[in-house]
């Protein structure tokens, strides 16, 4: 072997092998995204299709958007609630006592026009607008953060693949809002659009929990 070769022959299987790895991680996350989106579609046809879909936390949310509807003065009730919920399930039975509708009245106002449609047909379409916000989310964070194509499509198969993603699809939760709200608020303070941030904080403030992380990072850059 010559100087040139033992030279190279060192930087050539590192560089191997590293692709193998990747190709590897690759195929794994391809067949985690398969296993979890076949498993979540399947479910969500399941509850979508029965005439009552129980067990699912969008019954909180439809929940709010009836009774800010019809009842605004008993929307925080609690017995007011229950006796809607199992209005809606009826002829099944509540998994737990009642799952409450906790947040703010600006949320229930937004739900107030999906609630103006039949519980199933209001899950349904609730389900729809979750997937249409993930893909956007998605989008926006591939462009935004100016990904490759082979990083923006890591990050396609990562989202198929998350379980957290697939459950909040599933139980119609609002999480995947608090995605966007939060990736716009980042990328706007990294672009030091300070005004854009503060405005994504506020609309963040329908779930006030996680409203103190991006506070402490506009305190923590003086913004």
């Amino acid at each position: 072997m010559n100087p040139t070769e033992a030279a190279c022959t060192p930087v050539t299987r590192p560089v191997r092998t590293g692709r193998w790895v990747l190709a590897t991680l690759y195929v794994t996350a391809l067949l985690l995204a398969a296993v979890n989106v076949t498993a979540s579609v399947s479910l969500w046809r399941e509850l979508a299709g029965a005439d009552t879909p129980s067990g699912v936390d969008f019954i909180a949310l439809y929940t709010g958007g009836r009774l800010l509807m019809d009842q605004p003065r008993d929307l925080y009730d609690l017995d007011t609630q229950r006796a809607l919920e199992e209005e809606l399930v009826a002829p099944n039975q509540l998994e737990e006592e009642v799952l409450p509708f906790a947040y703010p009245p600006i949320l229930a106002a937004a739900v107030a026009p999906i609630a103006r449609l039949g519980y199933r047909q209001a899950y349904e379409a609730f389900g729809w607008l979750n997937l249409a916000l993930l893909a956007f989310a998605v989008a926006a964070l591939a462009a935004r953060g100016r990904l490759s194509r082979s990083g923006a499509a890591w990050l396609a198969v990562c989202a198929a693949a998350s379980v957290p993603a697939s459950f909040a699809w599933v139980q119609g939760q609002v999480s995947l809002v608090a995605l966007l709200v939060t990736t716009g608020f980042a990328f706007d303070l990294r672009d030091g659009r300070a005004s854009r941030a503060g405005l994504w904080v506020g609309l963040l403030s329908f779930k006030p929990q996680l409203v103190p992380v991006p506070l402490v990072m506009l305190a923590a850059g003086r913004e």
